[in-house]
């Protein structure tokens, strides 16, 4: 895999400076530009058990990564925690539950199950912007600036257009939207008490050990409601979980949707982990920004921001590959599509096409023991500063060609002056100055040289014999210095995105 990546980003390279090379299409040396990749806190899921029936004894659900995705819209939270099964733990439990908070009065919370749960795979903002900075054509308007690029610019132009019911209740709690699909039962619940969950839980043969048992009652008294989900038919759900490739482990999706006033995704109920570490990734559509988040130093946090060029229903052929056609089981594609269209109705809706293109979206990751999550995590619809300036400069390159074009005009001015009058440190400051006049192309700038820096010549010894009818050798003199160096600079940095 590395050896193909690193074969496709050097035809990557080849094919963006052939284009370069032939049409002088190029861009200008970016002297510096500082990419803030952005560091900042994350996030976890609720808490997972099972009955081991050979040890006759309940265990927390070993889980080599927690996963959710979030999407959030007009106050309303839209939210699939992954469900990952080990095959061997799936065939040797005989009861499979898992639990987890949300900020919101029961009968509001509405449930959906996914067979296949979305998972973006973009690139990093800052190398998205890189990519679009090199292929922008306002990179013409450096060269335009020598006249006779023009021809070669235009023959380019031309050339290259063509929510649920109550369903029951126990003393202290009560059960909504109960949801029975894939072989997995989802309800809401309202619940008074820790003795009065673990009642409700004992009439369905789940027993939560009593590390959870904190985690729970930190929730109580509040406006927070259970979602408590378990693998009710075992023979349906290992028939319709998708079996992901390499791990040979089951996924199922439970989704929840519900109003709240900023994003949120359960953390203190993980804690009832204790010292294991549980590795977690929180994907959010947009770019967001982590307000309230556990500060331990034991964790370790990052939060960065992607974009995915394009996405659309997964389906089989596209997941697995034939590889791995033996293990993947029966999807219901019709199903499957539906789950796709009501996860990003609103960004379908926006852009009008089902298969999405430029999508942003945070990713949130926490590693480290479990006990250090003292607190959920909770995000606002912001992103910091530096993400939204390179964000700006990705759809918007003007400043930084603005930028590059003064200071590589400026350079090549004082480099051709002293190379052909020579330098002198009196007149030095007038022909760095000069190149900003270049703006105005090449007969600007030697209008504006013969004007304001020729008559200050004279202070340099000998340079008032090479000023008589030089003048014209030194505009080509500034003309080829701007577009080597240009042309250098745009090779770099093209070398630089791929």
């Amino acid at each position: 895999m590395a050896r193909v990546r690193s074969l496709y980003a050097v035809d990557g390279l080849s094919a963006r400076v052939g284009r370069l090379v032939g049409t002088l299409f190029a861009s200008s040396l970016m002297l510096s530009l500082v990419l803030p990749m952005l560091a900042c806190p994350a996030a976890a899921d609720g808490f997972s058990v099972r009955y081991d029936t050979a040890l006759d004894a309940w265990n927390t659900l070993s889980e080599e990564e927690q996963f959710c995705i979030i999407n959030y819209q007009d106050g309303v939270e839209k939210m699939i925690v992954q469900i990952q099964l080990d095959q061997e733990e799936a065939r040797s439990s005989s009861k499979i539950a898992w639990l987890f908070p949300v900020p919101s009065a029961p009968e509001t919370v509405s449930l959906r199950h996914f067979q296949t749960v979305p998972r973006l795979d973009g690139e990093p903002l800052g190398s998205v912007m890189l990519d679009e900075l090199v292929d922008d054509p306002i990179w013409s308007v450096p060269y335009a600036t020598q006249l006779y690029p023009i021809p070669l610019a235009m023959l380019y132009v031309v050339a290259s257009q063509g929510y649920g019911a109550s369903s029951g209740s126990t003393e202290g709690v009560q059960s909504f939207a109960l949801l029975e699909q894939y072989g997995v039962t989802t309800e809401v619940l309202a619940v008074d008490s820790v003795e009065a969950l673990n009642e409700h839980l004992s009439e369905k043969n789940i027993t939560l050990p009593t590390e959870a048992d904190s985690a729970v009652d930190g929730y109580l008294g509040g406006d927070y409601s259970f979602v408590l989900s378990w693998i009710s038919n075992v023979t349906d759900f290992l028939s319709d979980a998708i079996i992901m490739p390499g791990t040979f482990g089951y996924s199922i999706g439970v989704g929840v949707e519900f109003p709240c006033d900023e994003m949120f995704f359960p953390l203190r109920m993980t804690s009832a982990y204790g010292s294991m570490d549980v590795p977690i990734t929180v994907q959010v559509l947009d770019f967001v920004t982590p307000d309230r988040y556990p500060s331990s130093r034991s964790l370790d946090y990052s939060c960065k921001y992607r974009v995915q060029d394009a996405y659309s229903p997964i389906y089989p052929d596209s997941l697995w590959g034939s590889q791995y056609s033996w293990v993947a089981p029966r999807l219901n594609q019709t199903a499957a599509a539906d789950e796709y269209y009501y996860f990003f109705a609103e960004q379908i809706s926006e852009q009008g096409a089902e298969r999405l293109q430029g999508l942003e979206y945070t990713v949130v990751t926490l590693e480290g023991p479990a006990e250090g999550l003292s607190e959920d995590l909770w995000m606002v619809e912001s992103s910091p500063l530096g993400t939204s300036a390179v964000a700006y400069l990705r759809d918007n390159p003007w400043p930084i060609v603005l930028m590059v074009f003064a200071a590589v005009s400026c350079a090549s001015s004082l480099i051709a002056c002293s190379a052909v009058f020579g330098y002198d440190r009196r007149v030095g400051r007038a022909y760095f100055l000069l190149g900003l006049f270049n703006v105005f192309t090449i007969i600007g700038y030697t209008l504006a040289f013969h004007k304001l820096v020729a008559p200050r010549v004279n202070e340099i010894d000998g340079a008032v014999d090479k000023l008589e009818g030089g003048l014209l050798r030194f505009a080509l003199t500034y003309s080829v210095i701007f577009l080597s160096m240009t042309l250098a600079a745009h090779v770099w940095l093209i070398a630089i995105a791929a």
